[in-house]
């Protein structure tokens, strides 16, 4: 005779699980970009890991829902003439189970809330050196002028990596700049470098042109369709023909202005203009190693 209580409890735990992973599932098929990225992340292992986590991801994952969408409905139609059934079942696929569970659960964890990079390059000496590890949070965050963010670079540049970089100016925001002293302000703020804050806050007019164009125009399709100096000339007389004050602009859609903390050397807004929402991989909130340099950043 079937223990009422215990098949309660099963059929309980079954539901669990299948709302748990298929709510997964719906999360990762409506954020696939996101994953995507993560070939990008560890740039200090081979690709085949990068591809097999993936892989293992998706393999899990379908096996876990397929899993528990047929033992609900085996539940839901056989009722308690099939709870012996369920039980043997379940005893033989118990360790693997609990496998691909931790599995599953765990790279969800890595790629969608808290991942942890490798720092690559110089661009953000010296807060960031390079092979710094630290964790990005990718979820739930607002995005202030200050932060530090991992963003997709393949769409700004040939470079096909994860960038990292310190926003200047975001959504709101009143960008000014003054072309006798090279000098950028945001709200009325000098921007002043991290590292020499008297020399890396200036910026030349031409870099100043490529920000400013990247809020009039979309220099991602411009640039596939083969922008030429000569092009971006002309976008920049039409530019400074059409503005009382091309110098003077205010951010109202979802961009930012990216820059290095190492400004002399840091390919960032300055080359390739303002990076899209939409792009940002993660907001940086903590280095992990070297231990002796271990710091939260919020």
């Amino acid at each position: 005779m079937v223990d009422k209580y215990k098949f309660r409890g099963t059929k309980i735990r079954i539901l669990f699980y299948l709302i748990l992973f298929l709510g997964i599932f719906l999360y990762t098929a409506f954020n696939l970009k996101h994953i995507l990225n993560f070939s990008s992340v560890f740039r200090n292992y081979f690709g085949a890991f990068k591809l097999a986590s993936i892989i293992v991801y998706f393999v899990t994952l379908d096996f876990l829902l397929a899993y528990y969408v047929l033992l609900f409905f085996y539940t839901l139609f056989k009722g308690e003439e099939g709870y012996n059934r369920i039980c043997y079942l379940d005893k033989k696929l118990n360790i693997l189970e609990f496998i691909f569970k931790c599995f599953a659960i765990l790279l969800f964890f890595m790629f969608y809330i808290v991942t942890p990079c490798s720092v690559a390059g110089m661009s953000m000496e010296n807060t960031f050196k390079d092979s710094d590890n630290i964790m990005t949070l990718n979820v739930y965050w607002e995005l202030k002028d200050g932060d530090v963010v991992v963003f997709n670079a393949s769409n700004y540049t040939n470079d096909h990596s994860l960038y990292i970089k310190r926003i200047i100016a975001k959504k709101g925001d009143r960008v000014e700049y003054i072309p006798e002293t090279g000098q950028i302000l945001v709200n009325g703020n000098l921007v002043k470098g991290v590292n020499n804050p008297e020399e890396d806050q200036l910026i030349s007019l031409n870099e100043f042109v490529t920000i400013r164009l990247s809020f009039a125009y979309n220099l991602q399709e411009l640039k596939a369709m083969g922008l030429s100096e000569t092009d971006k000339s002309t976008l920049t007389a039409k530019l400074f023909n059409y503005y009382p004050n091309p110098y003077s602009f205010n951010i109202t859609n979802d961009k930012y202005i990216i820059m290095g903390d190492n400004r002399g050397n840091s390919k960032d807004s300055r080359s390739f203009g303002s990076i899209n929402r939409e792009d940002i991989y993660g907001k940086v909130f903590l280095r992990f190693y070297p231990f002796s340099d271990f710091k939260f950043f919020w």
